[in-house]
């Protein structure tokens, strides 16, 4: 973390912060074009040398991020005044790499300065309710205050921890200052919380100063290529993720499958969904299979499948449900299972969870109920699920 060393005279100490603590972003005579402010690799320094740019890099519209948003929604955005965003990512924080394993940075525009201020308090309160609200749906993950840069009008930074079975801890900080109409962001995954704050610290000034220069004109250079839309496919070198998925003979009773195709992932290789409705015994069932880079990926990624779709399906049910775990350790491939009992107006829905992960695939079941769901069901969904998928997939 980066700290200031005292000083002896107080010019000295109004220099040094005149020198490097930009002022806040005035109201600008310069059209700032966002794709110039966020870092390039270039600016990056020797952390990020290794570190490939990924799909998801590119313009950041109110929808996008209401998706990266726990409570927020397309609507809340607009109402918060924000009017686009650009972001650049490098690198995986999921990979199992040692050192540093992403570096990404943005910029997010308000149609005013009072507008940016809402909504860094919004992020502010956002990010927290995402650490807490995966912690309740049972990620080893805890969330420490890291001290930021002092830059613009407002700041905050966090320092998450998450922990999983058999797989080294992952790190990672956030840092994020409003500054004129604008909001800046940098997030460090990978080595140990101090060092990837004080790589934030350092690469949110410079973020901050990319922006004071393009707020004058002078700020050089070319936006960065983006790579090329992702096709939906099967994984180059990977088994055709079709092949692995539940069929209508593994339920009881009548099961149509309503949907089943390859589908655009950003985090992934490849992604592979299936529906049916009715599914046998169960209401519905959705299935994806995904294909990434390293085993390590697809076992955190699977993990963190069940916390998220439970925290999803509780935040738009406007209820906190029951949770059960199912013990399917027996059956291998990483796997989990868990019930959630979702009960509003006398009524309850329950929900199955299966996540299962082999190699670099990883395979998260979903079926629903009106009926409860006994532990019975969701041992032998997850069975029939690794049966598919220890015959297509090595390791």
């Amino acid at each position: 973390m980066v700290t200031r060393t005292l000083r002896t005279a107080l010019l000295s100490a109004t220099l040094a912060a005149a020198i490097l603590v930009p002022a806040a972003l005035a109201s600008s005579p310069h059209r700032i074009e966002l794709p110039l402010v966020p870092l390039p690799k270039s600016a990056l320094g020797g952390a990020g040398k290794s570190l490939a740019l990924t799909h998801d890099s590119g313009v950041v519209s109110n929808a996008a991020a209401a998706s990266n948003s726990t409570s927020g929604t397309t609507a809340t955005f607009k109402n918060l005044g924000r009017v686009t965003g650009y972001d650049l990512t490098f690198g995986d924080p999921f990979t199992g790499g040692a050192g540093v394993t992403q570096i990404a940075s943005g910029v997010e525009q308000y149609k005013t300065s009072a507008a940016a201020k809402k909504g860094l308090a919004f992020w502010r309160k956002d990010d927290a309710a995402q650490v807490r609200s995966l912690h309740q749906y049972g990620v080893g993950v805890t969330l420490k205050v890291v001290k930021v840069p002092a830059i613009g009008t407002g700041r905050f930074g966090y320092g998450t921890t998450f922990t999983f079975p058999n797989l080294a801890p992952m790190v990672g900080v956030d840092e994020q200052a409003v500054d004129g109409r604008y909001v800046l962001d940098v997030s460090v995954s990978g080595g140990s919380l101090s060092a990837a704050s004080h790589l934030a610290s350092k690469l949110l000034r410079t973020l901050d100063r990319r922006l004071q220069l393009a707020g004058k004109g002078r700020l050089r250079g070319k936006p960065v290529k983006l790579l090329p839309p992702l096709k939906a496919g099967p994984p180059a070198g990977g088994p055709d993720l079709s092949t692995l998925t539940l069929t209508t003979s593994d339920l009881t009773g009548t099961a149509t499958v309503l949907d089943q195709t390859y589908l655009v992932d950003s985090a992934a290789l490849s992604a592979y969904v299936l529906d049916m409705k009715p599914a046998g015994q169960f209401e519905d069932l959705t299935q994806e299979i995904a294909w990434y880079a390293t085993a390590n990926e697809a076992m955190v990624i699977t993990s963190l499948d069940e916390a998220i779709v439970g925290s999803e399906l509780g935040a738009l049910l406007g209820v906190t449900p029951t949770m059960t775990p199912v013990d399917v350790s027996s059956i291998g491939d990483n796997a989990t299972g868990e019930i959630l009992q979702f009960s509003a107006n006398a009524q309850s829905v329950y929900v199955g969870m299966v996540g299962l992960a082999r190699g670099q695939a990883s395979d998260f079941a979903l079926f629903t109920s009106t009926s409860p769901l006994q532990a019975s069901d969701v041992q032998s969904l997850a069975q029939a699920a690794a049966t598919h998928l220890d015959a297509g997939v090595a390791g």
